[in-house]
């Protein structure tokens, strides 16, 4: 069960489909639970996967209290059976904490900004299974707020090798700032910047 906040396609949004595009569907059946109407949710079912709905606001266009997420999302759990459960984002994580812990579900709390966090925030996302950080420097924020080192393991955003792959040179941008070819082009860049302020 994928836990997801955003109805957007921001950088975690965006990493999580990254990810579950290397997946095999015939070992995983995915489901996600997330805001019903955006991007995200299009590009979710477009690869197959049963999203649930997520109701994050009321009628007047405020959020929703804590513990009613909380309850949607024991009452998901309960229908779908989820073997894992990922929670995509901190806020999510605290969320998924409780609940999951409460089900007898693991849980995977993904850590992908660095934020001060109250005393309960931190509980609740330590009561989740494993944790995992964007970088050293998020999960170092998190131990220093309080939560135990050895849950909280760094995964790395992936970069598609072959969407970012480098282009073939072609010297356009030495030509461009005058630079003799084979010129380090951060320091020159760099150089550049600072002459122009």
């Amino acid at each position: 069960l994928l836990v997801c906040e955003c109805g957007t396609l921001s950088g975690g949004e965006r990493s999580l489909l990254a990810a579950i595009d290397q997946l095999s569907t015939d070992e995983f059946r995915l489901v996600a639970l997330a805001p019903a109407k955006g991007d995200l949710a299009e590009s979710l079912a477009a690869r197959n996967i049963d999203v649930r709905s997520l109701e994050l606001y009321g009628s007047t266009g405020v959020r929703i209290e804590l513990q009613r997420v909380r309850g949607q999302l024991a009452s998901h759990i309960a229908e779908v059976r989820p073997d894992l459960i990922h929670a995509n984002s901190v806020s999510t994580s605290r969320w998924t904490g409780p609940v999951a812990s409460q089900a007898g579900v693991p849980s995977v709390g993904h850590l992908r900004d660095i934020a001060k966090l109250s005393r309960q925030a931190i509980a609740d996302i330590g009561l989740n299974s494993r944790l995992l950080a964007v970088s050293a420097a998020t999960r170092a924020a998190f131990v220093h707020q309080g939560l135990p080192a050895e849950n909280i393991h760094v995964a790395f955003n992936g970069v598609d090798p072959i969407e970012f792959c480098p282009r073939d040179r072609t010297g356009r941008l030495h030509d461009e700032l005058g630079l003799p070819p084979g010129a380090p082009l951060t320091t020159a860049l760099e150089r550049q910047l600072r002459g122009s302020e």
